[in-house]
């Protein structure tokens, strides 16, 4: 990156990770309050849902189901392609250019991420506005019909 990180942003804990077990996310709301005390004195916290992997033997039931549902008259087509692993098979076979995500090149952290944010905001600061914060209205106030030509009982209408 080659940019110098703020201090300030490398002190900053990081937000707290929780794995909690099967058992314990049945009921996620309940879970979420158990560790809200902790969890708030970050403003923000990430928790990982626990993943049961798939019985085989559903996998295979699931499968099977998949299979029998298929009308038993025509018989499953099956094409046959060649194609060579790294070449483009339209540009008169030529190296294909990789993604970037497979260029090698590495991803920038987190903590660069959010240095670049910071910059990019400290150079040139901005705001958001949202519609309460704006004055006026979308509709006129002054008369002329609801909404003028362009009102809902007059489109269509020419």
């Amino acid at each position: 990156m080659g940019e110098e990180v703020f201090p300030w942003l490398k002190s900053l804990p990081l937000a707290p990770e929780y794995h909690p077990t099967l058992a314990e996310f049945q009921d996620p709301i309940s879970y979420i309050f158990k560790i809200e005390e902790e969890a708030s004195k970050y403003g923000i916290c990430k928790i990982v849902p626990p993943v049961s992997g798939s019985p085989r033997k559903t996998v295979i039931a699931n499968l099977n189901r998949s299979l029998c549902a298929r009308s038993s008259d025509s018989s499953p087509t099956f094409t046959t392609r060649q194609q060579q692993i790294g070449f483009c098979a339209r540009k008169h076979h030529r190296p294909v250019q990789k993604p970037v995500w497979q260029s090698g090149e590495r991803g920038l952290t987190a903590l660069e991420v959010e240095t670049l944010y910071w910059k990019a905001h400290v150079d040139k600061p901005f705001s958001v506005e949202y519609a309460n914060d704006m004055p006026g209205s979308a509709f006129d106030q002054t008369g002329g019909g609801v909404g003028g030509n362009w009102g809902k009982r007059r489109l269509g209408m020419e």
